[in-house]
């Protein structure tokens, strides 16, 4: 009996060919294939981790908005320096946030990947998923 957890459904449903491929070379028939679902928690922090990146990148935006605001004011008179600088401020913390979103994420999926037993170093010690292998990776 083969074991297929539902996360490695998820990843691995848009290479479905590779797939059947791998079943039909192993000879695995389909009525021995086992779903099981126990990544509940692993894809809810998937799924947080992509949420704060998106909203990190709203943010950054709304930050860039508001130093194009307050540069304007500044030209017509009606703002002030300071207030310049503090948006300025507010838009590179804001881009900072983004960057150690997007880092979040990716360890976050990495690692979500690897549990899953998914990702594997190759010979030449590149990383590579399970589903996209080659027989001479290993």
């Amino acid at each position: 009996m083969v074991g297929i957890k539902s996360a490695q459904i998820v990843v691995i449903t848009s290479n479905s060919s590779n797939i059947i491929k791998l079943l039909q070379k192993y000879s695995v028939p389909p009525s021995s294939i086992v779903f099981e679902i126990t990544e509940t928690s692993a894809i809810a922090n998937l799924e947080q981790a992509k949420r704060e990146y998106e909203i990190s990148r709203l943010r950054v935006q709304l930050s860039r908005s508001r130093v194009r605001e307050q540069e304007l004011l500044s030209e017509i008179g009606e703002g002030d320096a300071f207030e310049v600088v503090r948006a300025q401020d507010a838009l590179t913390a804001s881009q900072n946030q983004l960057t150690s979103a997007l880092v979040n994420h990716t360890l976050i999926r990495l690692g979500f990947w690897r549990d899953l037993g998914l990702l594997y170093i190759t010979k030449n010690g590149k990383w590579a998923l399970e589903y996209a292998q080659d027989e001479d990776t290993h």
